[in-house]
């Protein structure tokens, strides 16, 4: 590693006092122990304050909301406190394993060409039993591609260049998806990344805001994949082809496979701005595949090969989905 800089860990907090000591003590408990905790209590109701009250490492810097004002207006204002080179992101729900920092920081000061990087992720129950494995695209152009159909990175799992962030923060639109959102602005003009390597667990329960919010979450999920299609395909796309978008990039299932299968052959013929074509059309293969798979549609998972047939992007979309494979095999 190349010289010490300092990290800000910033950790929003409402009515998280179910696993908040658990979140807190994975990043204090890490091998890169140059840091900055800061903690930002949203006006819990709960035991959360007196939790975070409890400890007494000095990296820990505590700040709180007077009123409830919200996710986005808490992570803005954790932004603001950050006096880090490097900015690191944890909920409070979720767990850092313990060579999370130090591999990312490691990352970022030998590619200091970009500004943002995320890992792979295990997800969890309550009981911290392993439910699944989140693997995002790890390169910038198939990054940037994933972007038309989902987010590509798990929140928890994001370090920043902090001079990147100067002057840009989350949008108070977007009371969810807000995520999505700064990760489809930043990639506009910033490279990122994602490593392959599971360094966070991810925790799915009951009360997560994915759970509650579904509905506005595919409303701003909607909005923001038509601003990448306008803004990398420079496309107009109607209210059908974005909810066949959402399925494919959701893995949601649906029987109207052949809608879904016309959408795709158009897509194919398509260009994205910037971004190495046969890793665009190899993306569109690898989420058309695992939407077949889900759906068992499996028969259909090759039909694009056969609208866009290159060895190379046929090669992209089988190590993407190799990687996939072979990592879920050796990981369960």
């Amino acid at each position: 590693m190349k010289q010490e800089a300092l990290i800000s860990v910033l950790m929003p907090v409402y009515n998280g006092e179910e696993f908040l000591a658990e979140a807190i003590s994975s990043i204090l408990n890490q091998s890169y122990s140059k840091l900055e905790l800061i903690i930002c209590d949203d006006a819990s109701t709960d035991q959360s304050k007196k939790i975070i009250q409890s400890y007494s490492d000095l990296r820990i810097v505590f700040i709180e909301n007077k009123e409830n004002k919200g996710i986005v207006y808490t992570r803005n204002k954790l932004f603001k406190e950050a006096k880090g080179d490097y900015w690191a992101l944890l909920d409070c729900d979720d767990v850092s394993l313990k060579e999370r920092l130090k591999k990312q920081l490691s990352y970022l000061q030998n590619n200091p060409d970009y500004s943002l990087c995320g890992t792979w992720a295990k997800q969890i129950d309550s009981h911290r039993n392993i439910t699944g494995h989140i693997q995002m695209p790890t390169k910038h152009d198939e990054i940037k591609a994933n972007l038309l159909f989902q987010s590509s990175f798990v929140q928890s799992t994001v370090m920043f260049r902090a001079a990147t962030m100067k002057g840009i923060e989350y949008d108070s639109s977007y009371s969810v998806s807000e995520d999505f959102d700064l990760w489809s602005r930043l990639a506009m003009h910033h490279k990122i990344a994602n490593l392959a390597d599971y360094l966070v667990l991810y925790r799915w329960h009951n009360l997560n805001i994915t759970q509650t919010k579904t509905d506005l979450i595919k409303k701003n999920t909607l909005k923001i994949i038509e601003r990448n299609f306008k803004h990398y395909l420079n496309k107009e796309v109607s209210s059908k082809e974005l909810l066949i978008q959402h399925q494919v990039g959701s893995l949601l299932k649906s029987d109207a496979i052949s809608e879904k299968k016309d959408w795709i052959k158009e897509l194919m013929q398509l260009e994205m701005l910037n971004i190495n074509t046969n890793i665009f059309k190899a993306i569109i293969m690898y989420r058309w595949f695992f939407w077949c798979y889900v759906n068992n549609k499996l028969e259909k998972a090759f039909l694009p090969i056969f609208y866009y047939f290159k060895p190379i992007t046929t090669f992209t979309f089988i190590k993407l989905t190799g990687r996939k494979i072979r990592s879920l095999l050796i990981n369960n």
